[in-house]
């Protein structure tokens, strides 16, 4: 029995079956049995008729994407145009001949053509990576995760790898192995989840607590609330969160006395599981704590107010960055978000500082151009490229994750000389921020895995 990392509702059957009925309504001609789905990510021409009194015909046209309700095409000149399907009158195949699809390209067609190629070059980056790290299987994991994406069913040979060291005889590699799985979007074995559960390894066990919240191992709820009871951070943090998306709301008095903790990565951890479940509830009991909180976990509630949507939530959080100078910088990076003049006036100015070069420093510089970005502010773009050009090769990864975390297309540019990088980490990394542009559910599946 496998797990599977997405899972079809009822309700998401019956879009299928819709979608599929809206699809075969546009008829596919110029050929015999053909189907749009057919037609997705070929090299084949097309002409697509539209609807009129006057015939409307685009040819030289490529289907890049079949969407629920509309089709994606690619010109000549490497331009990406929507068609309604109830615009469409016909889809011409020309030449006749249906050429075989190089790949299955996802939503990654949606970038123009000069991203796109920058998207292929990290596959051709990943690929040499995948080759040459026999001595670093790390790199060659993730590398054979951004080739099974690229490739599609395509790419058995990287499948293949993860899905063999998923059944070695090392727990810890069994567990790394379905992390990439699960990056991958494959299915990961319940049985590899119970053993890492049940693993006397506590590095093991923190991170299968991880996996099961991500997989929904709904069976595992036992294992993960005796988990959250423990007294050390090193399984109780990521047990909190898992139990949180396993949408376990009985938790909820546990994370309120964990929400004032000394130890800070179980606040935190409170603060994420908190706004995971959400609902008035949780914002109704932030309210009643917030009078009588001492600092750090005043700041706590505060965060779960904001990140809520609550109104208060903010103000509290502007107040912070004007009166308490030792949260003021992680204020206005939470604030800058919405463009908060303040907020973006603070960091701008903190930027403006000389600071040491060091690893630290220029980690927080990132930290604070992402910041700024997210408010909209293009000349932080300038800042994260300058950072780019850093001899310290954390300072590059870290840069590479707030490029992630942004999902701005404009920074995609800047990531082509790292991809080049002679450091594998550092490639890798440029590599897996390139893809998160043009694979948005692996995006999505390494943000989540990073909480």
């Amino acid at each position: 029995m496998t797990m599977q990392t997405h899972r079809m509702v009822p309700c998401g059957l019956a879009l299928l079956l819709w979608a599929a009925g809206v699809q075969a309504q546009v008829p596919v001609t110029g050929t015999s049995n053909v189907t749009l789905k057919q037609l997705e990510g070929s090299p084949t021409l097309v002409t697509v008729v539209l609807k009129g009194e006057r015939v409307v015909e685009d040819p030289n046209l490529k289907v890049v994407e079949v969407l629920p309700n509309a089709l994606n095409v690619e010109t000549a000149d490497g331009d990406v145009f929507t068609y309604l399907y109830d615009t469409i009158q016909e889809v011409r195949v020309q030449g006749e001949v249906i050429e075989k699809a190089e790949f299955k390209l996802p939503a990654s067609r949606a970038l123009r053509a000069d991203d796109q190629k920058i998207v292929e070059r990290a596959a051709t980056r990943a690929q040499s990576l995948y080759e040459t790290a026999a001595d670093n299987q790390d790199v060659k994991m993730n590398s054979a995760v951004l080739l099974r994406l690229h490739e599609g069913t395509a790419g058995v040979e990287e499948l293949d790898y993860l899905q063999q060291l998923a059944q070695s005889n090392d727990i810890q590699t069994q567990i790394n192995a379905a992390e990439r799985l699960f990056l991958a979007g494959e299915d990961v074995q319940e049985d590899l989840i119970r053993q890492g559960l049940d693993s006397g390894n506590r590095k093991v066990k923190a991170q299968t607590l991880r996996l099961a919240g991500l997989l929904k191992y709904q069976a595992g709820i036992p294992q993960l609330i005796q988990a959250l009871n423990d007294r050390s951070d090193d399984l109780a943090v990521p047990a909190a969160v898992a139990l949180a998306r396993l949408g376990n709301r009985e938790i909820i008095p546990r994370l309120l006395n964990m929400l004032t903790d000394a130890s800070e990565e179980k606040g935190n951890a409170a603060v994420k599981a908190l706004v995971e479940l959400g609902g008035p509830e949780i914002i109704e009991q932030m309210k009643l704590m917030l009078p009588d909180a001492e600092l750090s976990g005043r700041y706590r509630i505060v965060l779960v107010l904001f990140k809520l949507g609550d109104p208060l939530g903010k103000k509290q959080l502007q107040d912070t960055l004007e009166n308490v100078p030792t949260l003021a910088l992680e204020s206005a990076i939470l604030l800058a978000a919405s463009e908060d003049e303040g907020a973006m006036d603070y960091l701008r100015a903190r930027l403006r500082n000389r600071v040491d070069p060091n690893e630290l420093n220029l980690t927080l510089r990132a930290k604070m151009a992402a910041a700024l970005l997210s408010g909209d502010d293009p000349n932080a773009i300038s800042e994260l490229q300058e950072l780019l050009r850093s001899d310290l090769a954390p300072v590059k990864i870290a840069v590479c994750d707030k490029i992630i975390e942004l999902g701005n297309r404009r920074l995609l540019t800047i990531l082509q000389p790292t991809i080049e990088s002679s450091d594998a980490t550092v490639s890798l990394h440029a590599c897996m921020a390139a893809f998160s542009f043009s694979y948005p559910d692996y995006r999505e599946r390494l943000l989540d895995m990073r909480e």
